[in-house]
């Protein structure tokens, strides 16, 4: 590894050139289809990708997806919840994905039947919209701890096939997690011999921003560099 202030020739130093195309282009973990080449190479080593959108538009279940593919591709993942959710609302939402079993439903009432996707179809001319396919498919309960703990134990063994952790969940109240928070965990972390590959933080704009005498908005932005400076300086995808 180069040191931050480190100089190189770029047409003289044959390390340099090797790495650089090693490095190139090759994504931690993939997703199948066409979300697949939806992503490319975006889910790399060094790079920050945030997901935008409007409240209650689905942010946290994309990245609580993100972090869970990452993990049965055996990349090292480390969410940091920022406050929006507690620790067992995590665990619920976690637990369920893992189990592909609901944990509520509307009003509570069992058994629940949803429109399971299937296939989607693109539009055929550009003012169309694509039509997604289903089928209903019904749970009898909700998601109990049992269930829950007996496919953790399934998917460690036969999916992951490891007794290692390749997720680790770190939660903290609101405006209370910091950028520095995050550097300290990710370097006591790789300390202990689990160096992430993939830090997941839901989300960056209600974490604590200790910079009192800017803009709340230059605030916002400097949050933003420290965590581009995150991915930058211990390599991960953040």
């Amino acid at each position: 590894e180069l040191g931050s202030t480190a100089c190189i020739d770029p047409f003289l130093d044959e390390e340099a050139m090797r790495s650089c195309f090693e490095k190139r282009k090759e994504p931690l973990f993939t997703y199948p289809g066409a979300l697949g080449e939806f992503f490319e190479d975006v889910l790399q080593r060094d790079s920050l990708l945030s997901f935008l959108a409007p409240e209650k538009a689905g942010k946290t279940f994309f990245l609580i997806d993100l972090a869970y593919r990452a993990q049965l591709q055996r990349k090292r993942v480390i969410f940091f919840e920022a406050g929006d959710m507690s620790q067992d609302q995590v665990m619920l939402r976690l637990l369920a994905r893992g189990s592909k079993k609901p944990f509520r439903s509307p009003g509570n009432r069992w058994p629940y039947t949803v429109n399971y996707p299937q296939e989607i179809t693109p539009p055929v001319a550009r003012e169309d919209i694509a039509e997604v396919q289903t089928k209903p498919l019904t749970f009898e309960a909700a998601l109990d701890f049992p269930t829950a703990k007996q496919k953790a134990k399934h998917l460690m063994e036969n999916v992951v096939k490891s007794k290692e952790s390749f997720l680790k969940l770190s939660c903290h109240p609101n405006d209370t997690l910091s950028v520095a928070m995050i550097a300290e965990k990710i370097e006591e972390l790789s300390a202990m011999g689990w160096v992430p590959d993939v830090a997941c933080v839901d989300y960056a704009d209600i974490m604590a921003m200790p910079y009192t005498r800017m803009d709340v908005r230059d605030q916002i932005n400097k949050t933003w560099k420290g965590l581009k400076r995150i991915s930058q300086k211990y390599h991960c995808l953040v």
